[in-house]
């Protein structure tokens, strides 16, 4: 009996490490094929510069089209959808992986990828359901710029980013603000940062900067960077408040 336990002990142990090693593993080579494909578009881009290759804007060869594209992103297929009349967006729709991972019965009466994924996981404490956290957290889930409803009936009122201007069309103060203090570029995580900055100052007209980064710690943006971010909702607070500080 001893030796049977020392045995699968052996293989728990082992399976661990394993795991451990393998994923750092994996890592350290993800990082190396970053770090070489950065090294090779810097070497291209000084080769142009040195070539006399300073252009950093091109004209669009037409003002007016649309297109569709999906990306395989970490956490699943990413799609982008685009209008343009005359230079101007016309339509835009974005669908996150977590959309599609985190999707409700369809019509046909099919689980989404995760609900399937939390039938029959074990509860046993219903206020710390630790294992469904795991079995939602293995679909790495970000739900940043995406709104879902769940509760159905209870006449609460629901808001996504698309109904905070006016009927006229005219943005929120904190939208425009995001506008005018470029705190945005790629635009997948600002949905968001509007929601939730829209939360702040309904909450907290007034608030201090310490007060904003922590209200807004639970969104994340890859690409802008905070500073331009805080700025923008500093500015609609004072904007919302008459210019007064």
């Amino acid at each position: 009996m001893l030796s049977l336990i020392l045995c699968i002990a052996g293989f728990v142990v082992g399976g661990i490490v394993f795991f451990f090693v393998g994923t750092t593993y994996r890592k350290k080579v993800a990082e190396k094929e970053i770090g070489s494909a950065e090294e090779e578009a810097r070497r291209i881009i000084n080769e142009a510069i040195k070539g006399g290759d300073s252009e950093y804007f091109r004209e669009p060869a037409r003002l007016t089209g649309e297109g569709t594209g999906f990306w395989e992103a970490p956490r699943g297929a990413l799609y982008h959808s685009e209008k343009v009349v005359d230079g101007k967006i016309e339509g835009y729709q974005i669908i996150i992986p977590s959309t599609w991972n985190l999707a409700p019965i369809n019509g046909d009466g099919e689980h989404g990828p995760l609900e399937q994924a939390l039938i029959g996981v074990p509860v046993a404490d219903i206020e710390k359901p630790i294992n469904a956290l795991r079995t939602v957290h293995s679909f790495d889930p970000c739900t940043a710029c995406a709104v879902h409803v769940t509760e159905r009936g209870t006449g609460k009122h629901f808001e996504t980013v698309e109904g905070f201007a006016d009927e006229k069309g005219n943005l929120s103060p904190i939208q425009q603000s995001f506008i005018d203090h470029a705190a945005l570029q790629c635009g997948y995580c600002t949905p968001g940062f509007i929601v939730s900055a829209t939360a702040l100052l309904r909450e907290n007209p007034h608030p201090t900067r310490d007060e904003i980064v922590h209200y807004m710690s639970g969104n994340l943006c890859r690409c802008t960077g905070y500073k331009r971010i805080i700025e923008a909702i500093e500015d609609a607070a004072e904007r919302m408040n008459g210019g007064a500080k």
